[in-house]
């Protein structure tokens, strides 16, 4: 199978609407404007939410782990994740987020030389593409992460086609359920696989690691390492894809920019890192509110869900003066306001280190592989009200 014939898309994760505004941005805004934290029922649903669009409040709810838990991802996505490391017990928790977080840690011994040869790898295919506009979605930014974390995990690369479907379509819980629970029985079943192989014969990769796992005395369950991995699969890939994706479509769609860094390699993280908030991949994220709790003029109600808006928060003027623009010369000064693309606070994503490594390592590469790369006046802009990014990125490479 060759990455020609692997049509790997991003998708929206379900079908949550806020606003119906033509412009993603200038609806969210309006709702910002009006009140930093409002009670809403999500268009096409019966469902009454309290969004959180100010960054501020933004930033509360997300760093307050002791009145707003992510008990609300077990409740949506129990059926899929299973008691992953994001509802596990807090000592269970912390011992699968210090293992995990260790592995993806891009200073883990080989972590960014892998990312580097994945990287190169791809790029070389790229190179041998004839002619015209070339796709970026399906042979490149699709397979990275994908082929990083099978690595990653002790897989045969190969697998990383099977690794990457599955994922996608167990991410659509809420748009084709029954696929969904189809790739999650088949990622479940493999993944099982993997890990009585890894306690038989145990390598040096994160499956290994987990079986390795000891909590207050007790190794953990077969389910519970299964569970933690079926995250990293479905965020692994899901979130990386769309992120790599929209860095390039920001700096190929600001040519001033992309001149920039190529006379100064230097600016290349500062650029991504503005990427990731002008145009946020994972848009909105959830929590639980465990009690009433009053964020400015608004009392949300115990036991009500709470949409965080990532990407609102990451617009907001009162933190990012003139916040629609794309501005890799934003202060990064100590103190200065931090994009919330990760979220933040304990629940940060774990990943977050790893896929900032792969993105850069993309747009690096293909800076300097294509000197004239370019982005097609044909190419689509960003799309998605949860997940955001291009649906294809259309470049051509000479």
């Amino acid at each position: 199978m060759t990455a020609t014939d692997v049509p790997l898309r991003p998708a929206d994760w379900f079908p949550l609407h806020l606003h119906d505004a033509a412009d993603h941005h200038a609806g969210l805004a309006a709702h910002r404007a009006r009140t930093p934290v409002e009670p809403v029922t999500a268009l096409g649903t019966a469902e009454r939410v309290w969004a959180v669009y100010g960054y501020d409040d933004a930033l509360a709810v997300l760093t307050d782990v002791e009145r707003f838990s992510v008990g609300v991802v077990e409740q949506r996505y129990g059926a899929v994740l299973g008691r992953s490391m994001l509802t596990a017990a807090p000592t269970v928790r912390r011992a699968l987020r210090r293992v995990v977080g260790t592995h993806l840690h891009p200073g883990s011994a080989g972590t960014a030389e892998l990312v580097e040869a994945v990287v190169a790898a791809r790029v070389d295919d790229l190179a041998a593409v004839p002619g015209g506009p070339v796709d970026l979605a399906s042979p490149f930014a699709g397979q990275v992460p994908a082929r990083v974390l099978v690595r990653l995990l002790g897989l045969p690369e190969d697998e990383w086609v099977g690794v990457a479907r599955l994922a996608a379509a167990a991410a659509g819980l809420l748009t084709d359920p029954r696929a969904a629970l189809r790739a999650t029985r088949a990622l479940r079943r493999s993944l099982t696989d993997h890990v009585r192989a890894r306690r038989a014969d145990p390598g040096d990769d994160v499956v290994t690691a987990l079986t390795r796992v000891d909590v207050d005395g007790r190794p953990l369950e077969e389910a519970e390492v299964v569970a933690s991995l079926l995250l990293l699969v479905w965020a692994g890939t899901e979130t990386a894809f769309p992120a790599i994706l929209t860095c390039l479509y920001a700096l190929l769609g600001h040519p001033d920019t992309e001149a920039a860094v190529r006379a100064d390699p230097g600016l290349l993280p500062a650029a991504v890192d503005e990427a990731l908030r002008w145009e946020s991949p994972v848009q909105v994220t959830s929590r639980r509110a465990e009690q009433p709790v009053t964020l400015g003029s608004t009392t949300i109600p115990a036991g009500a869900t709470v949409l965080v808006h990532l990407g609102a928060a990451n617009r907001d003027p009162r933190r990012f003066p003139h916040p629609d623009r794309y501005d890799i010369g934003r202060p990064t000064r100590p103190g200065a306001a931090a994009h919330l693309a990760f979220g933040s606070g304990v629940h940060r994503c774990l990943g977050w280190q790893l896929a900032r490594v792969e993105v850069v390592a993309c747009v690096r590469a293909l800076l300097d592989r294509f000197p004239r790369l370019r982005l097609d006046p044909g190419s689509p802009p960003p799309e998605g009200q949860v997940l955001r990014s291009p649906r294809s990125l259309l470049v051509h490479l000479s």
